[in-house]
């Protein structure tokens, strides 16, 4: 079975998307074609509308057989179930072993076709399928199989290099056109879109609040805070806010692809739902909670924030799994979890000498770090000390300790191999 693979953002999903994966379908010779949204591009910034709409918008398109016709097309949820970032080579493996008789197509932009090697194992990914990407502009040919031939060369990739009339179509401008439309009446007209994908985004009144807004959705989340909060854990939330975007400016100077107002967005949410009752709140959002949830109230507003956050914010995946995951932390957190998961324990009014001691080393990562690469090796290894330090606490005060904590402290400690330093935590924490 010939499976191609066509994954992207679809934020939203417009007439270059569909065009594309049919002149995938039809000249690769597929038998089957999953369409795959990802859940944080590692590429991406911006507004990301939520995992939910993305897919409604998808299953309208590719679910419409006067668009699709007779080709094999489904929508797969692969990498929206996954946590963190989204990585083809993750991917790839994955539909390798739920599919071990398929033979691999991997759709990519023509821009992209260029930089394959340097995807996240890149070389991996080269030797897992065949790859095929369009040619667009004039003249642009030649030089994709320049490309093609280097890669056939250096991993045996066979490349399909198609032709197709340039569609001048971008996300980022449709977006545009119906944040402004919201601004007036909330009609827009955009023939680059299927008119039941218009119609879903009108209805949900999605993009709104989109990338041109999220500093208003930050000045609405202050405003909302002391309605939710008392004095002392505003100023909690307001000092985690401070360290969390003074984390995001020393990453984004250091070249991390990072939206800082969607860092300060997790961080003053992270604790909004502190004081609510969460037996009501898990009732509300059909919350079902683990047995280690269920034994550890302190850290469920974390889980109940995310949810509440999303329903009264629209928050996306990004700020929804930081919210969730500032308590217990998460195996594979993506880069703005970590953020507000050390701001929690780094921030300045923390009064426990533990917690000066990690502030203080923050700072020494912010200072004496080289690289983006230093950093965030610093920063893995800080917030595996905070979770030793969380799991040396609980077993001392006879406190629950959450699975989640465990797990996410060791899988921070083998995230770097066989790393002396980050190996030696084992030893300090976990006797």
């Amino acid at each position: 079975m010939n499976l191609g693979i066509f994954g992207g953002t679809f934020n939203p999903i417009h007439m270059g998307h569909i065009r594309a994966s049919l002149r995938f379908y039809d000249k690769a010779g597929l038998d089957r074609l999953l369409v795959i949204p990802d859940r944080i591009p590692p590429h991406k910034e911006g507004f990301v509308a939520r995992s939910e709409d993305r897919l409604a918008m998808l299953h309208l398109v590719y679910g419409d057989r006067s668009i699709v016709g007779d080709r094999s097309i489904e929508i797969s949820e692969v990498e929206l179930r996954r946590e963190g970032k989204s990585y083809t080579v993750v991917t790839l493996r994955e539909l390798s072993r739920q599919y071990p008789d398929a033979r691999l197509f991997l759709y990519t932009g023509s821009d992209m076709f260029y930089t394959l090697e340097s995807w996240r194992e890149g070389a991996e990914i080269l030797r897992m399928c065949t790859v095929f990407t369009l040619a667009r502009e004039e003249n642009e040919r030649e030089r994709l199989l320049e490309y093609a031939e280097l890669y056939r060369e250096k991993y045996g990739t066979e490349c399909i290099i198609a032709e197709d009339e340039p569609l001048v179509v971008s996300s980022t401008e449709i977006r545009g056109i119906i944040a402004e439309s919201g601004k007036k009446n909330g009609n827009f007209t955009n023939n680059l879109l299927t008119d039941t994908v218009k119609e879903y985004i009108m209805k949900n009144r999605l993009y709104t609040d989109g990338e041109n807004n999220l500093g208003e959705l930050v000045g609405r989340v202050k405003c909302d805070l002391p309605g939710y909060l008392g004095e002392k854990r505003l100023s909690h939330v307001l000092a985690v806010t401070e360290t969390a975007e003074l984390l995001a400016d020393f990453l984004i100077g250091k070249g991390a692809e990072l939206c800082r107002e969607r860092v300060t967005l997790a961080a003053l949410l992270h604790d909004i739902t502190k004081y609510m009752n969460q037996t009501e709140l898990c009732d509300e959002y059909g919350i079902m909670l683990s047995e280690d949830d269920a034994l550890s109230l302190p850290t469920l507003h974390a889980l109940t924030g995310a949810y509440f956050a999303r329903s009264r914010y629209g928050i996306d995946d990004e700020i929804f799994d930081a919210v969730k995951n500032h308590s217990v932390g998460a195996e594979n957190m993506a880069l703005t979890d970590k953020i507000i998961f050390i701001s929690d324990y780094c921030e300045a009014t923390r009064t426990y000498e533990e917690c000066k001691k990690s502030r203080e080393m923050m700072l020494r990562i912010i200072s004496e770090a080289k690289s983006l690469d230093g950093a965030l090796y610093g920063l893995d290894y800080l917030a595996a000390d905070i979770l030793g330090k969380t799991l040396c606490h609980l077993r001392e005060s006879g406190g629950f300790i959450h699975g989640g904590t465990m797990r996410s402290f060791r899988y921070l400690v083998s995230s770097h191999g066989e790393d002396a330093e980050l190996s030696a935590l084992y030893g300090k924490y976990i006797k």
